[in-house]
């Protein structure tokens, strides 16, 4: 990964470029002349709660394919701090209920990486407010071997023991997942319950 492109997307995190601050443009100046990597920036094995690091928060399978160059997926502080939120009020207390693995197939998305996916430029994955998750296959239950009906058991979980803003049961083709998310400031949180089918929405009990 080019040194410039981790600067480059270090800057656009902050907002456009014109307007940061000379001494953040200064400090990230210095970050990359020292050629720091990712995993120098920020310790990307801390555990935002027993069981999610920010490491599985980050990942984007896209983002790291792309060509001709990965997009660097770099959160900031602020991020981080809203993806513990999420990790500890909302994903720690399903897993816990739920008594199986959460794999987070989207949390954290940076700009680039939200437009890569087809994200809405209003999502909560840019402020690390969301995540999409599943339930591994190799730990699905009796009955709940499918995509659908896993969604569907992490649903019917989540709307009792977790706290949410959004809770939303997506599908598109023969993909289900579920999108979960948390304002930094939960007292806020609308408790939203949704169904995107295919594109369209409607909403849940």
């Amino acid at each position: 990964m080019k040194q410039t492109s981790v600067s480059h997307h270090l800057l656009l995190n902050l907002g456009a470029t014109d307007k940061v601050a000379p001494f953040l443009r200064s400090q990230f100046t210095q970050l990359i002349n020292k050629r720091k990597t990712m995993k120098e920036l920020f310790n990307t094995e801390m555990r935002l709660s027993e069981h999610f690091t920010l490491k599985e928060m980050l990942v984007s399978n896209k983002a790291a394919n792309h060509k001709p160059q990965p997009i660097p997926n770099i959160p900031l502080k602020c991020h981080i701090t809203a993806m513990q939120n999420l990790a500890v009020r909302s994903l720690e207390p399903l897993r816990e209920h739920l008594g199986l693995p959460i794999h987070v197939n989207s949390g954290y998305r940076c700009e680039k990486v939200n437009k890569l996916v087809g994200g809405v430029p209003t999502s909560q994955h840019l402020k690390g407010e969301a995540a999409d998750i599943t339930i591994p296959r190799s730990s699905r239950p009796f009955a709940h071997d499918t995509d659908e009906q896993a969604a569907r058991l992490i649903y019917s979980y989540a709307k009792e023991y977790a706290e949410f803003d959004q809770l939303i049961l997506e599908h598109s083709g023969t993909s289900w997942w579920v999108h979960i998310s948390c304002k930094i400031d939960y007292l806020r949180n609308r408790h939203e319950k949704l169904m995107i089918e295919n594109g369209r929405t409607k909403k849940l009990d």
